[in-house]
């Protein structure tokens, strides 16, 4: 096994080796999925404010998007939805997340408990018409500002989850929670030149240059592809070889909580 360089992070090691495993051998439920997505969700909205969401502003195009997308969930529904008050509570904490989005803040992981809620226990047809409606709101941030894209991405693959399997009794849990993604690229050399050159060539990890030439520049993408990120410029960041080797398919929070990165 290669031995890594860990520069500024290495006394951190121990901590991200126990962090939990990339690929848990256990089986996972269908709910897992739904908490998965949401976590991405969670990340992606970060990614309004650039990448890692290190600035404090969401632009006005990308607000704008957010009103739109709001005024979806704000829709009239169509008759299987109507008269749930869990229902009426799930598309509210969208609102309000899309409001809160726009500020600069973050509250979608409030979602968590009614979504959950509602995929374990509302029939089929009411999962496929909340689907729908989630979808619709996602399609708002798809084709707007390129930092709502990865949102955009990230509620369209948690409503197909918060849908679920159709019978539930007879979904065979994987071993393996892989999460489907954008297909990983051979990356244009412009793009790589564009990330180093907008993050100062400095990891975004450890915060060093390294022009020692003892540890190599990469790109690395900051939700990883196989946790739902995107291929997009906003999630592509620059990482020193050892880091991005270091963080492999973590989420950059459970990086940084694990290693006191960035």
């Amino acid at each position: 096994m290669k031995q890594l360089f860990l520069g500024p992070v290495s006394h951190c090691t121990a901590m991200a080796m126990n962090l939990l495993p990339r690929c848990a051998s256990v089986h996972h439920q269908s709910g897992d999925v739904v908490r998965s997505y949401l976590h991405t969700t969670a990340l992606s909205a970060e990614l309004l404010r650039g990448p890692g969401g290190r600035s404090k502003f969401v632009s006005q195009e990308a607000c704008k998007a957010l009103v739109e997308a709001e005024s979806v969930c704000k829709g009239f529904l169509p008759q299987v939805l109507r008269g749930s008050a869990l229902v009426s509570k799930i598309l509210d904490l969208l609102v309000e997340s899309f409001r809160d989005a726009a500020s600069g803040s973050n509250s979608f992981r409030a979602l968590e408990t009614p979504l959950l809620t509602f995929h374990n226990k509302a029939p089929l047809n009411m999962r496929k018409a909340l689907q729908g409606r989630i979808v619709s709101a996602a399609g708002k941030l798809l084709s707007s500002p390129p930092e709502t894209y990865p949102l955009g991405i990230s509620l369209t693959a948690l409503a197909a989850a918060v849908r679920g399997p159709g019978d539930v009794s007879r979904w065979k849990p994987p071993e393996v929670l892989q999460i489907q993604s954008e297909s990983r690229w051979k990356m244009p050399a412009d793009v790589r030149s564009q990330v180093l050159e907008r993050d100062g060539e400095r990891c975004w990890y450890c915060g060093e240059k390294h022009t020692d030439g003892t540890n190599t520049l990469t790109v690395d993408h900051w939700i990883p592809l196989c946790r739902g990120g995107t291929n997009a410029m906003v999630n592509l960041v620059c990482a020193c070889s050892s880091c991005n080797e270091l963080k492999g398919n973590y989420m950059p929070d459970d990086f940084a909580a694990a290693t006191g990165s960035f």
